[in-house]
């Protein structure tokens, strides 16, 4: 069996783990060794959480949104991109994407903003950034919030900085399948020292100091101790990663020259999260995915539109793409001989 995305961890992974079993998960000192690691990285003060899910709901509640207000998500996205934004009682409202990057079309968000808007979530779909340059001046220039959802463009860079320095807020992920992972976790970066302090108190359970007292309604969003241990140890070689991954993706575009990839947006150096073709109709994608399976090869249909999901219209582009693509097998793991066998087999059904 190929699997989709299966992450690498190496012996030197499993040593930092035991390292830190012998002395103990619950000291201090593994908390600020991954969250200095991971500020050092993406060059903003961090927070650590239990996923990237949790750090979208804590930076929705430490900016203060809630029932009556509306946020605007690309509707091309994880569930987890817009469930946080139903967790407070505010209303997600769906923008489409663009034809070619596949991000967040700025200029539809433009159309779908209204009185009670407050925050725009951005996503950087599969690695790809999305244009900061024009979704901070449309922000700034209305007065909202700009959350970036870097769950899965941890290591890629717009312009040569770090998606999560971009945005009010940004929040990263570490789950199983992710560039570097700790089976979970996630982060919430930002220069704002009280988003990340009320973000970081609500994690917590609200909790004040070491006594069990409590100040607000708070959650069990800490992340686990094995997480951050598995995380510290991977971070380092973040960018050997990156490059395999980038190797992967190349050898996928080079054999696959007919079918359509996601196109990096202009200013973007992508991590390559994920390898996807287009193939045009839902048939075609229908019967490739078919033929893989057949062959023990797991590929994935992409995201369903989050407006499918609420019983709303979808965004046209969004769900052209979504009901089209397949992401193939591109995990760090994967040999060049598997890359060529799952080629074969496509452009067989092809």
């Amino acid at each position: 069996m190929i699997f989709n995305y299966e992450p690498l961890v190496t012996e030197t992974d499993c040593h930092e783990i035991q390292r830190f079993l012998d002395v103990g998960l619950e000291k201090p000192n593994l908390l600020k060794s991954a969250e200095s690691n991971l500020s050092t990285y993406l060059g903003r003060p961090t927070v650590t959480c239990e996923s990237g899910t949790a750090g979208l709901h804590l930076s929705l509640l430490a900016m203060g949104i809630g029932p009556g207000d509306e946020v605007i998500v690309p509707d091309l996205t994880f569930a987890a991109s817009w469930n946080p934004v139903l967790y407070t009682g505010a209303t997600p409202v769906f923008c489409d994407i663009d034809p070619d990057t596949w991000c967040i079309d700025v200029r539809d968000a433009e159309k779908k903003l209204s009185d009670r808007t407050k925050a725009i979530i951005s996503v950087d779909l599969y690695g790809n950034a999305c244009d900061y340059n024009e979704l901070q001046d449309l922000t700034r220039w209305r007065g909202l919030k700009l959350i970036v959802d870097a769950a899965e463009s941890l290591g890629t860079k717009f312009y040569e900085k770090n998606c999560a320095q971009y945005g009010d807020v940004a929040v990263t992920s570490f789950n199983s399948n992710k560039i570097v992972t700790g089976f979970g976790g996630g982060a919430i970066s930002a220069n704002n020292q009280t988003i990340l302090e009320k973000a970081r108190s609500l994690l917590n359970q609200a909790k004040v100091g070491d006594e069990y007292k409590y100040n607000d309604v708070g959650y069990n969003y800490r992340c686990h101790p094995l997480a951050l241990a598995l995380f510290n140890s991977q971070i380092r070689r973040i960018n050997e990663i990156i490059d395999v991954k980038k190797k992967i993706d190349e050898t996928y575009r080079n054999l696959l020259p007919h079918l359509i990839f996601q196109k990096a947006t202009p200013g973007c150096d992508p991590n390559y999260w994920l390898s996807v073709i287009n193939l045009g109709s839902f048939e075609r994608m229908e019967k490739v995915h078919g033929a893989l399976r057949e062959r023990k090869i797991e590929s994935k249909k992409i995201f369903s539109t989050g407006s499918s999901a609420l019983n709303r219209t979808p965004n046209i582009i969004a769900h052209e793409i979504s009901q089209s693509s397949l992401s193939l097998p591109c995990g760090p793991k994967i040999t060049q001989a598997q890359i060529e066998l799952i080629c074969e087999c496509v452009r067989s059904m092809l």
